[in-house]
């Protein structure tokens, strides 16, 4: 398979850290932190990747203000390209093509790949990719379909049979979606090959390719606005690999183990009558009691106190700390 087609990665690291205050933070986003395991996410990323990839073939599209964090995490010879401005998906993901098309003379199959989003089965994600790559190589733009579990408004949706794609519904059309069964999320994994890429650019927003060198001028907008919701080369490969885009603290307690009080504990804590709570001390010795579904973390930087139900809204706190500053 590998043999046949050949495969590029790349990886968007451009997020700025707003929703797991104060463990991340500006200086310091989700995906160089190390949540569930030693390594940071974006080092469990690129390691699932380099599995049916190899290493040179995968790149990078961060800010440029974190190209030291990559080159830190992943090594100095990763290939790390820094946007100067962010500018959402679309524009990282034609800077990353771009990167490709200048040093591959052929038209390679390409994954997206995003760096903070956790995947719990590598063997699953493996056999989906490779699937993927067939379908990309006849000339689809490819998208892994999570099974949906609740009628999130945060997420694209794809409807499996039509191939069509439908961004972040109100809560009302989640909910119909949820019970129809044949939608799925988009987990914003995708795969095409180089050229369908430039086709769908160019069909749907070429000025992002035309100004691809200039970045200022280029419109900030997501991939799925771009093209996954105009596009009629849509594949969906419905994907059960476990995962999560640990996009708020709530989620984050998803995927960490627990005690017999359905607790999960990091660092220094006493937690008495205390359940369904996620409590997480890097420095200082925590105690609750008597409380249940409640998140606290405590950094350097700060302390965060919330109901679970309101982890969502942390990144509110981050925009009011900025005013302040």
């Amino acid at each position: 398979m590998n043999k046949k087609i050949n495969i590029f990665g790349i990886i968007l690291a451009g997020g700025g850290g707003t929703r797991l205050w104060p463990l991340s933070c500006e200086a310091c986003p989700k995906q160089f932190l190390s949540l569930t395991e030693e390594k940071s996410l974006l080092q469990l990323t690129f390691d699932r990747l380099t599995r049916f990839i190899p290493p040179q073939n995968i790149l990078t599209v961060t800010s440029f203000k974190h190209e030291y964090l990559v080159k830190k995490q992943l090594g100095p010879s990763h290939t790390a390209i820094g946007e100067p401005l962010a500018k959402n998906t679309a524009p990282a993901i034609a800077l990353g093509v771009k990167h490709i098309q200048e040093i591959c003379k052929n038209d390679p199959v390409i994954m997206v790949c995003p760096s903070d989003h956790l995947i719990k089965n590598n063997e699953k994600f493996v056999k989906a990719a490779l699937e993927g790559a067939k379908q990309a190589e006849k000339g689809a733009v490819v998208i892994f379909g999570i099974k949906p579990t609740r009628p999130e408004t945060g997420y694209g949706y794809v409807h499996a049979t039509s191939r069509t794609f439908k961004e972040k519904p109100d809560y009302q059309t989640a909910l119909k979606y949820l019970q129809f069964g044949d939608y799925y999320w988009n987990g914003g994994i995708f795969m095409f090959k180089l050229s369908t890429f430039l086709e769908e650019m160019k069909k749907f927003n070429p000025e992002i390719l035309d100004n691809i060198d200039n970045y200022e001028k280029l419109p900030s907008i997501s991939i799925d606005y771009a093209v996954m919701e105009k596009s009629d080369k849509l594949t969906v490969i419905p994907v059960d690999f476990g995962w999560n885009d640990l996009g708020s603290w709530d989620s984050v307690y998803e995927v960490l183990d627990k005690d017999k009080d359905r607790n999960a504990i990091k660092g220094d804590v006493i937690a008495l009558k205390t359940k369904n709570s996620l409590i997480y001390s890097t420095s200082k010795k925590i105690a609750t009691f008597g409380v249940k579904d409640i998140i606290v973390v405590e950094t350097d930087d700060g302390v965060l106190v919330c109901r679970k139900e309101d982890s969502q809204h942390v990144k509110e706190i981050v925009e009011r700390l900025k005013k302040q500053v």
